[in-house]
């Protein structure tokens, strides 16, 4: 991504970007996460300390990371939130929400995920949540026998 192809995006995902680019600056380059090990030893071996040269480093070399993948799931989690008033799980939820890109259903009593889910433009991880209102759980006797 360049500064070109920033002109002709729509709003909504100038915005995404802008937020995912944060959350890629706070855990991804200045270790601000639960368990920052792994981010540690991969810029340990990539041989970057400053948290500007490595922010200059993920724009440089892993842009994707800034349109596609955990970090953009992150951001609408953020944006789906702000658009009601911040909450003080905010965070924890936008790290929770990465989980949507490894997996296929998650299953949720969180309404925070039904906003997200309201709001994020990517159908196939829209039918990712799965909020339990929604469900209908039923229970059918197994006769083993017949």
């Amino acid at each position: 991504m360049n500064y070109l192809s920033l002109k002709t995006i729509k709003k909504d995902e100038r915005l995404a970007y802008k937020v995912s680019l944060y959350c890629i600056m706070t855990t991804l380059c200045a270790e601000a996460g639960l368990d920052n090990d792994v981010i540690k030893q991969y810029w340990k071996k990539i041989g970057i300390d400053s948290t500007l040269e490595r922010l200059l480093y993920v724009i440089k070399n892993l842009s994707t990371l800034v349109c596609r993948g955990p970090f953009v799931v992150m951001s609408y989690m953020m944006i789906a939130q702000s658009n009601k008033g911040f909450s003080r799980g905010m965070w924890f939820d936008s790290l929770h929400s990465v989980y949507m890109t490894y997996v296929d259903i998650i299953f949720t009593n969180d309404n925070h995920f039904q906003s997200l889910r309201d709001i994020i433009p990517e159908p196939l991880l829209r039918r990712k949540i799965q909020h339990m209102s929604d469900v209908k759980i039923t229970h059918h006797e197994e006769n083993i026998f017949t």
